[in-house]
């Protein structure tokens, strides 16, 4: 017994010598192979259920995505006429994002084309995502922890699987973050307006760029910059197509359901519109939450993180995290691939402890089952395991929050910036794992 264990162990030693060889060449490689490796490792985790997906070829499949949706706005803004009020469906999403599905249509409209598409936001996400953690962990730290983001089953699950576009948003978050983080207050304040156009989680942290300037002419500047370029996406559609403009809004902030004599909406039930949030699965245990207290306590938590960043109790980067972890915390509804917005920022953060690390990934999985149950993947699952489940979840988000809290006390000297091996090792276990993940979802697909 004990030689076997012997065994396994030096079996595990030299896959992680060959691991840490592995990030040695990638390290030493030119910038463009570097982002180069990074499309490899994006495209590599997602093609195994993709080809699941294609093999498979259900017909029933595209009535199970929010493809026919996501086309009917398309067809809208390429003949011209207006996104909310010309659609066949009420459109509840901010504009910009509806243009960013363009090229999907363009380069085909089929299934695998959609997922491919929704793919590459996760590979730019990824880039960001090093350029963010190399000036303080280094070129090394950078490539793993991208990877690490890149191969995620939070990632190749919401983009294949479901086919969604959570990604896209996560694009906005980290180019924000990465700008917030080089002092380029102007540039930042620009993103937020355009993110928030998107999706409109990034005007929750949009306030910070207001408070990272000391001059009073910049924060100025950076308020006529956001403002400015939400209001030059948005004014067409206040101008012209102003009842269904603000319904979305009504829809993200009050959970109201949208209404008109000319358009479809598919109405749901308050419990079902909560997605797989924590809050959701109180509901079916008989506790409903009304949706105005919840969103409520989101702003009270925001507003109370944008007061301790304009003090300088918490630093503009903490600051912006806890605005993000607010939404897992307290808002409504929560679907799968919100969690891409936090995962990648949460990675530096990981690297002080192994189990952190390993945490985010068994979240993912933890994600997954509780989705899977929402969308009745898994009937068999009780009812009690799922509340469970995403209880643990939710705490497992708060807990961040107060780690986080604890951290920005510390001065930033006492921070780590030399991340173990033993790091870096266990990112390539967790790639490998996340691929057979999406081995296996493939192979299920087609038996």
């Amino acid at each position: 017994m004990w030689s076997s264990v012997q065994t396994v162990g030096r079996w595990v030693s030299q896959i992680n010598q060959v691991f840490s060889r592995l990030l040695d060449r990638i390290e030493k490689m030119p910038q463009s192979r570097r982002l180069f490796v990074l499309f490899l490792v994006t495209y590599l985790c997602a093609t195994p259920l993709m080809l699941g997906y294609a093999i498979a070829d259900d017909p029933e499949r595209l009535e199970k995505t929010d493809i026919p949706i996501f086309r009917d706005r398309v067809e809208t803004i390429l003949d011209g006429e207006w996104l909310y009020d010309d659609t066949e469906k009420i459109t509840v999403t901010p504009p910009l994002i509806n243009y960013l599905l363009v090229p999907a249509v363009l380069l085909g409209d089929t299934l695998i084309i959609w997922e491919l598409w929704f793919t590459f936001f996760i590979f730019l996400s990824s880039v960001l995502l090093f350029y963010i953690i190399e000036p303080n962990f280094g070129t090394r730290s950078a490539i793993s922890a991208s990877m690490l983001f890149a191969s995620s089953p939070f990632a190749f699950f919401t983009s294949v699987a479901m086919v969604q576009d959570d990604a896209i948003i996560v694009v906005f978050l980290l180019l924000a973050f990465l700008l917030l983080a080089r002092l380029m207050w102007l540039s930042a304040a620009v993103v937020f307006g355009l993110g928030t156009m998107t999706k409109l989680f990034p005007a929750l942290c949009a306030p910070l760029a207001f408070f990272g300037p000391k001059e009073i002419q910049t924060k100025l500047k950076v308020v006529c910059f956001g403002l400015g370029s939400a209001l030059l996406i948005s004014l067409p559609f206040i101008l012209f197509a102003q009842e269904g403009f603000f319904q979305f809004i009504e829809f993200y902030l009050l959970g109201r359901q949208p209404t008109s004599s000319t358009q479809a909406f598919e109405e749901v039930s308050l419990i079902t519109q909560r997605g797989m949030s924590f809050w959701k699965f109180l509901a079916v245990m008989g506790l409903v939450i009304p949706t105005g207290l919840l969103h409520g306590m989101l702003l009270i938590s925001v507003v109370g993180i944008w007061a301790a960043v304009m003090k300088e109790k918490l630093d503009i980067q903490t600051g912006f995290l806890l605005c993000i972890l607010s939404i897992f915390v307290f808002y409504s509804k929560i679907h799968f691939g919100y969690h891409l917005m936090i995962l990648g920022l949460l990675i530096p953060h990981s690297y002080q402890n192994l189990s952190r690390l390993w945490s985010l990934f068994f979240v993912s999985l933890m994600a997954m089952i509780v989705h899977n149950s929402w969308r009745g993947y898994i009937p068999s699952v009780p009812n009690w395991l799922i509340f469970f489940l995403s209880l643990c979840i939710w705490v497992y988000w708060i807990s961040w929050s107060v780690l986080l809290v604890k951290e920005s006390s510390q001065s930033s000297e006492s921070r780590p910036v030399q991340v173990n091996e033993d790091r870096h090792q266990s990112i390539f276990w967790m790639m490998g794992l996340s691929l057979c993940i999406s081995v296996l979802l493939g192979l299920n697909r087609i038996v």
